[in-house]
Parts: structure tokens; sequence; C-alpha cells
């Protein structure tokens, strides 16, 4: 197991110095989207462009993440190639990450429910899109829902081997 140190970087964090950024010799994981946990809709994070102008401007190491919230198995080939086709003439860095967790606190957003058996087969979808694609992927999650929420095992294990744990 590796240990790396990055900064998870999305419309919830307002980056105004980008020379303390690059300074911590981290790199980021920057949001890329979503999709909507009430309407379904795959949305760019508002400041997704911003911020990978930045990190190119300022040569910091970066890639990307997603916010899942497909229920079925076309909806995750939805997001993979929304992915694909955004990532697809970028020089990556690093992976790009599926992060999963339940989006609303009271469970109402359109995936938190799913069982850990479909979430898991969600996410194995989306992962061997990237991986067919040739981008390399993993998932993003807590300790505590990667062993409670997933089967890790069911995910392809060139994604396994890059898991993000929060």
């Amino acid at each position: 197991m590796t240990t790396k140190k990055v900064i998870d970087i999305s419309q919830f964090n307002n980056v105004t110095n980008w020379e303390k950024v690059k300074a911590t010799g981290y790199p980021v994981i920057i949001r890329i989207g979503y999709r909507g946990s009430k309407t379904g809709i795959i949305t760019y994070d508002p400041k997704y462009k911003e911020y990978r102008t930045a990190c190119e401007k300022y040569g910091i190491e970066y890639s990307f993440y997603f916010f899942p919230c497909s229920i079925t198995d076309a909806e995750a080939h939805e997001e993979a190639q929304f992915v694909i086709n955004e990532v697809k003439n970028c020089k990556l860095n690093m992976p790009i990450f599926w992060d999963s967790e339940v989006v609303q606190r009271d469970k109402s957003g359109r995936s938190d429910k799913l069982s850990k058996e479909k979430r898991t087969r969600i996410l194995k979808i989306l992962c061997e899109d990237l991986l067919a694609a040739g981008v390399p992927c993993g998932v993003y999650a807590s300790r505590s829902w990667l062993y409670n929420n997933l089967d890790m095992s069911q995910i392809p294990v060139a994604a396994e081997h890059n898991t993000w744990v929060a």
C-alpha cells in the first residue's frame, strides 16, 4: 500500500492562492462532475475548468474524481463515457476516482439506498469502462464505506489497487 497526500477540490473549496497549493507539493484531485442526486442529470463541477486550467498553468500534478449517482447499468455506462470523453486529451498524472458515498443525510438521494451488491455492480461497470478505454481509475471512499457498503473483491484489480481512502 502506498500512502500519498492529495488535495481534494471542488466547488466547495475556494482556491485563490495557487502558488501556495503548488508549494505544498501535493497533487490535486479535482471533481470533474457528478450526476444529480435528485435530477439524475450529469453536470460539470462549476469550478472544474477553472481549477484544471490553474493546475496546468502552475505545473501542479492533478487528476479528477466523479461523484456517480447512477442507479442502472445504462446510467453507469453513461457516466463512464462522460469521464472518458472529458479526459481523452488529458495527460493524467494519477488515476480517475469514483467517489462512492451517500449524498443526502436523510438518504433521499436517488442512489443513497442502493444495496451493497448494486452499488458494487455500478462501480464495477464504471471501472471496467474506464479501464477498457485505457484510463486508469480507482474508488474513492472512507474506510468504513469500503468495508460496509462495497464488495471490493468485485472491483477490477487494476482499479482496486488505486483505492483512495478519505
